[in-house]
């Protein structure tokens, strides 16, 4: 029986990217994927600030 093959990640988009979060976690925990090669150079990376309107998805004001 062969292994199934893996499919390749090409873009990873982080919502919320200028938070504390993705700063402490995510980025750190990216880049050590990468360096033991799990990650490919082919890889995009994409980031979106966390919105900075008063407004949240709950519709009140």
């Amino acid at each position: 029986m062969t292994s199934p093959s893996r499919e390749q990640i090409t873009a990873i988009v982080i919502f919320g990217a200028s938070g504390d979060l993705t700063r402490r976690k995510l980025i750190p925990s990216l880049c050590s994927l990468f360096c033991k090669g799990q990650l490919g150079p082919e890889v995009q990376w994409w980031g979106w600030p966390a919105a900075t309107s008063p407004q949240r998805s709950t519709g009140t004001r």
